[in-house]
C-alpha cells in the first residue's frame, strides 16, 4: 500500500488489479456501517455548498456539536474551492492577509486530495482510525543508493508495513453523499 495516498480514497469497486484489492480505507467503511448518519442531496457545486455544509453541521448530534476543536469536516479540494468561491466577497480581509484557514462555523475543513466530489464526511478526529505497523524490525529495512543506479542523488528505503482504517463512535459521523 502507497501510505501516501489519501485516506478517503483506499476503496475498491470490484477488483483493480492493484494494492487497493488489499486494504479499505474510510469510505468502503462508511458506506457498510449502519450507524453512521447518512444523508444525500444534490451534487455540490458553488451556488449550493454553504446550504450542504449547513445541513452536514446541523446534522452533527449534539453531544458533538459543542466539540468543535476536534470536529472536523472532510472534503475533496472542488468542494473546498468551490467554499471558498462562495465566501470570497464574504470575506474581505482576504485581501489583506491572504488565504485564510478553512473553517465553516467554527469547524475546521480538511482537504482530502483525490476525496470524491459527491462526498462531504464531518465528526470527530478521533473516530478516524489510522493504524501504520512496520513488519519485521530495523534490519528489514531496505535501503538503495540511486546515485549507483540512475546516477540521481537520492537514496530510497523499502519497508513492510501493515496498514489499516477503522471507524468509531460511528453515530457521531455524518456522511453525506450526492
Amino acid at each position: 500500500v502507497n501510505a501516501e495516498d489519501p485516506l478517503f480514497i483506499l476503496y475498491t469497486s470490484g477488483s483493480t488489479g492493484t494494492y487497493l484489492d488489499e486494504v479499505d480505507g474510510y469510505i468502503v467503511k462508511l458506506d457498510a456501517s449502519t450507524s453512521v448518519i447518512g444523508i444525500t442531496g444534490s451534487a455540490i457545486n458553488a451556488s449550493n455548498i454553504i446550504s450542504t455544509l449547513t445541513t452536514v453541521v446541523n446534522t452533527l448530534p449534539e453531544r458533538v456539536k459543542p466539540r468543535k476543536k476536534d470536529v472536523r469536516i472532510y472534503m475533496s479540494a472542488t468542494n473546498a474551492l468551490y467554499y471558498q468561491i462562495a465566501t470570497l466577497g464574504l470575506n474581505n480581509n482576504f485581501n489583506y492577509t491572504g488565504e485564510l484557514p478553512l473553517s465553516f462555523a467554527g469547524y475546521k475543513i480538511s482537504i482530502q486530495e483525490g476525496m470524491d466530489d459527491s462526498v462531504i464526511v464531518c465528526g470527530n478526529k478521533n473516530s478516524f482510525i489510522y493504524l501504520l505497523d512496520g513488519e519485521g524490525d530495523a534490519k528489514d529495512i531496505k535501503t538503495v543508493n540511486m546515485n549507483d543506479t540512475t546516477v540521481e542523488p537520492i537514496i530510497r528505503s523499502a519497508v513492510g508495513l501493515k496498514i489499516g482504517f477503522d471507524l468509531v463512535n460511528e453515530d457521531e459521523i455524518v456522511y453525506f453523499k450526492a
